[in-house]
């Protein structure tokens, strides 16, 4: 979860190629950490990749149904890619 918060910080600070590298570590790391998968849809979302986003928050979903995060953060991509 230390990687996540980092990611996080990382990610409010718009430091967005470092929040992806610590998402991606974790993943590599731990594959199954839904929560990993949720920062990288929010860093793509952020750049306004929100297919990306979009794609990260299914498999976030995919690993934890429960979710509630990756099923609000699916609807705000879905909406984003709407938008644009």
């Amino acid at each position: 979860m230390c990687n996540e918060r980092l990611g996080y910080s990382l990610v409010e600070a718009n430091r967005l190629a470092e929040a992806q590298a610590i998402f991606i570590f974790a993943i590599e790391k731990f594959p199954r950490s839904a929560y990993s998968y949720d920062g990288l849809a929010d860093v793509a979302a952020r750049r306004g990749d929100f297919t990306t986003a979009i794609r990260h928050f299914q498999t976030s979903l995919e690993m934890d149904p429960d979710n509630d995060y990756a099923v609000r953060g699916l609807a705000r991509a879905r909406e984003g890619r709407r938008m644009h």
